[in-house]
């Protein structure tokens, strides 16, 4: 694990294409007739340079591609060669990297191997019907918007349901063999992504119609002996997840992830990659920010595999 601090430096000036991509945002090749733009890279492939100061006032979790790895305070997370800029958020599920500490209703909850910063659970049905876990979490806001999520592998069971307003008790449903919704409450807005190895996370987002106790569920529906692997249980006030916030016995925060830079002069910032509403920003359409000279610039929110300022 590398030590935490703070990322920082004296920049440098580059001309011409951007590294890490191979990419030149402006066609400035020689006999155009125009001068290449001054170019500082803030950061290459995933990799803060010398010319950005990261800080992040909290440990974080990040995605390896088969794991769940902690990283200390100030420490940058790369994700397939992006890095990751999250806003802060708030865990209010309790025991949420210990799926196997959690009640359940017709259904029995095993702990299965270490996994990261927690271990999966095989919640197995023993009885014909649904198998619900459910677990204790901090009071929600009538009318705030919310977003519950989890970890989810198929084992004799592939399908599986999200419950968050009590209203009725809406569900999406899941199907972990196709990485698909199969039906979505009209409540909702949902989501399923792929991060390796048939582990999906699976989403719901929606607004709050009941303060204090809520029944907020995940589970499936199923025969007796069926079973599915759950992990990383999370509530979160906001418009869509975020990265795992492990919890114990009460809420637990992840601070924001602050990427900036401080410009000499004026100049437009450059960002390749997807921001924090899924939009994709290619190289060919990077996102595109005015600086201001001597005015501090910190970076969206998103996964940004290069950002870099063209110098005005």
């Amino acid at each position: 694990m590398t030590s935490a601090g703070w990322w920082r430096g004296t920049h440098n000036v580059m001309r011409g294409p951007v590294m890490g991509t191979g990419q030149n945002p402006v066609d400035n090749s020689p006999g155009d007739g125009i001068a290449p733009l001054p170019i500082i890279p803030l950061v290459t492939a995933g990799v803060v340079q010398p010319a950005a100061t990261f800080s992040r006032a909290s440990a974080a979790t990040w995605w390896d591609g088969s794991a769940f790895r902690a990283v200390d305070p100030n420490v940058p997370r790369v994700e397939g060669g992006a890095l990751v800029i999250e806003r802060a958020a708030t865990n209010t599920a309790y025991q949420s990297t210990d799926i196997g500490a959690l009640s359940s209703s017709s259904g029995t909850i095993t702990r299965r191997e270490p996994f990261g910063v927690g271990s999966w659970a095989t919640l197995t049905a023993n009885a014909d019907g649904s198998a619900l876990l459910i677990g204790a979490a901090d009071g929600m806001t009538v009318g705030e918007t919310y977003t519950i999520s989890c970890y989810a592998r198929a084992r004799t069971r592939d399908q599986i349901f999200l419950q968050g307003r009590e209203h009725r008790y809406p569900k999406t449903i899941f199907d972990l063999a196709a990485g698909a919704i199969l039906s979505e409450a009209s409540e909702y807005t949902s989501t399923i992504t792929l991060l390796g190895t048939a582990v999906f996370r699976c989403s719901i987002r929606f607004v709050a119609d009941t303060a204090g106790s809520y029944i907020v569920a995940l589970g499936f529906t199923a025969q007796t002996g069926d079973s599915v692997d759950f992990y990383g249980r999370q509530l979160e006030r906001g418009p869509g997840p975020t990265s795992l916030i492990a919890t114990g016995n009460g809420a637990a925060t992840r601070a924001a992830d602050v990427l900036s830079h401080a410009p000499a002069t004026a100049g437009t910032v450059r960002l390749i990659g997807t921001d924090a509403e899924g939009t994709a920003h290619p190289a060919q359409e990077p996102l595109m920010e005015p600086v201001t000279a001597a005015v501090p610039w910190a970076a969206p929110a998103g996964r940004w595999s290069d950002i870099w300022v063209e110098v005005a």
